[in-house]
């Protein structure tokens, strides 16, 4: 019987308290929601943020591009689109290619597990943004800013 070789490990795991990273008050066509940008990375397109949205937010309907991943540990929310709402305790998960609009219920705090960018459109289906791993990078550093904060090194990959 021979021992399998494993391969050397090329990256290093990191490991961040998400109490040391603030929230990102960031303005939004419509409302302000609040980010804690716990880990993104721009060569991969990807991020993992804890929302938190107040009652009545509705988003633009938005495309993914990518694969979400939503734990909601607080609050109450769902897509116009479907019949099922989202309470504290749910997962769901979002293939690439969905389209909907987020509405929501009750205050509301969910973690994101996003890979790819969303394209957001009007309510004539007109092309409104595009938002991905770089640009929230850009969001977040720059909410944080205005507010005499930053985002912690560790949390984010550019190259």
């Amino acid at each position: 019987m021979t021992q399998a070789q494993l391969p050397e490990d090329l990256r290093t795991t990191t490991s961040i308290d998400p109490e040391t990273i603030p929230f990102a008050r960031l303005e939004r066509d419509w409302g302000t929601t609040y980010m804690k940008l716990l880990r993104l990375s721009v060569p991969e397109n990807s991020f993992t943020n804890i929302i938190r949205y107040p009652a009545g937010v509705t988003l633009a309907t938005h495309l993914h591009t990518g694969t979400v991943d939503v734990y909601t540990f607080e609050g109450r929310w769902r897509y116009l689109e479907y019949d099922w709402e989202a309470t504290a305790g749910s997962y769901a998960h979002e293939p690439a290619g969905t389209v909907h609009t987020l509405r929501i219920e009750e205050e509301t705090l969910a973690m994101f597990i996003v890979n790819g960018g969303f394209v957001y459109f009007g309510p004539n289906g007109e092309f409104l943004r595009y938002q991905d791993a770089a640009t929230t990078l850009k969001d977040c550093q720059a909410a944080l800013a205005r507010d005499g904060l930053e985002l912690p090194a560790a949390v984010y990959e550019q190259d």
